[in-house]
C-alpha cells in the first residue's frame, strides 16, 4: 500500500509539475523575454519620429508659431477694446473648431504634454493642488492662481472659431533629422532619442521624448 501511495504521489509531483511548466513557457517566460527585448532601436524610433515629427511641426505653427489663418479685417473682431482682439479663422482652414485642432493634436502628443498646451491655446488650466510642507492645503483652481489673466490663442464663439491677433507668435526655427535619432534612455512606457537639427540655421542635437499611451507612441516634449 505505502509503495502504491509513493508512487500515486510521484506521479501526481510529475504531472502537477508539467502543468507549470507548461503555464510558463505559454505566459509567463514569453512576457519576461518580450519584455527585455521591448526595448526600442534606433531603426524603429526612426520611424515613429518620421511619422510623428513632420505632424507636430504643424502643429507648432497652429499652437506657438503664426496660428491658424484669419478672415480679413473688413470682419468684426471680438474683443477688440481689450488686450485680446480676436478674428474668426479664416472659412477655408482644415480646422474648424477647437475639437478639430485637439483631435490632431491628441494623434502626435502625449496627453501630459497637451496639458501644458492646451493651457496657453485654449485657456484650459487644470486645477492644481496647493502643498506646503508636504501637506496639503486645498484645492487651487485657475482663478486662485491668476491664470485665466492670460488669454487664450482660440476661442469658440456661437459654433465659430476665433484667433487672437495680438498673441505673439514665436520664429520657429528648428529643423529636425528624423533619421539620426539615437535612443539614449529607455524605460517603462517612455524613451528618450538624441536627434540632429539645425536652428535658425546652426547645427545642434536636441532630444525627444516618446510616451507610450494605449499601445500608441506619441512625442511627449517640444519640438521646436
Amino acid at each position: 500500500m505505502h509503495k502504491t501511495d509513493k508512487k500515486k504521489k510521484t506521479e501526481l509531483r510529475v504531472f502537477f509539475s508539467s502543468i507549470i511548466a507548461v503555464i510558463c513557457c505559454t505566459f509567463i517566460f514569453p512576457f519576461a523575454f518580450s519584455s527585455c527585448a521591448s526595448r526600442m532601436t534606433d531603426e524603429e524610433a526612426q520611424k515613429i519620429l518620421m511619422e510623428l515629427v513632420p505632424k507636430s511641426e504643424e502643429l507648432n505653427k497652429i499652437f506657438w508659431g503664426e496660428g491658424l489663418p484669419v478672415e480679413d479685417e473688413t470682419n468684426e473682431a471680438l474683443n477688440s477694446v481689450t488686450s485680446a482682439q480676436y478674428r474668426a479663422v479664416a472659412q477655408d482652414s482644415e480646422y474648424k473648431s477647437i475639437e478639430d485642432i485637439k483631435k490632431a493634436a491628441e494623434s502626435v502628443f502625449s496627453s501630459d504634454y497637451l496639458n501644458q498646451i492646451y493651457a496657453a491655446a485654449f485657456g484650459e488650466y487644470e486645477e492644481q493642488t496647493q502643498k506646503t510642507e508636504d501637506e496639503e492645503t486645498g484645492t487651487v483652481n485657475a482663478d486662485d492662481l491668476g491664470l485665466n489673466t492670460l488669454n487664450a490663442r482660440y476661442i469658440e464663439e456661437k459654433g465659430v472659431l476665433y484667433k487672437d491677433i495680438t498673441y505673439s507668435e514665436y520664429t520657429l526655427s528648428t529643423e529636425i533629422d528624423e533619421t539620426s535619432a539615437k535612443v539614449v534612455k529607455s524605460g517603462m512606457g517612455i524613451i528618450i532619442c538624441r536627434v540632429d537639427c539645425t536652428v535658425a540655421g546652426e547645427k545642434k542635437t536636441m532630444e525627444i521624448a516618446l510616451r507610450n499611451e494605449n499601445d500608441i507612441w506619441l512625442i511627449d516634449s517640444p519640438t521646436y
